[in-house]
């Protein structure tokens, strides 16, 4: 469930930003954040909060079995 703080209007510039946050054993936590460029009633752009979320991706074989996330991909990224 995403719960939109500002509403999004036709002509806004919406932009979309994701990092990584926490990488566990068979899954990664990102933060997500969104916001909307658009004009002001001076005519000028500002970029507006739109809504932020939290995901979590869990790593899974073909047949849906928790897969262990690659300890090289891992260390990497920094984890």
């Amino acid at each position: 469930e995403i719960i939109f703080k500002q509403p999004v209007f036709v002509g806004d510039v919406v932009s979309c930003y994701a990092k990584i946050t926490e990488v566990g054993n068979t899954s990664i936590k990102t933060k997500i954040e969104v916001t909307a460029q658009r004009l002001n009633a001076a005519g000028f752009r500002e970029c507006i909060h739109v809504t932020s979320a939290i995901a979590t991706y869990v790593s899974v074989t073909k047949d849906g079995a928790k897969k262990p996330i690659d300890p090289e991909l891992k260390k990497a990224h920094g984890f």
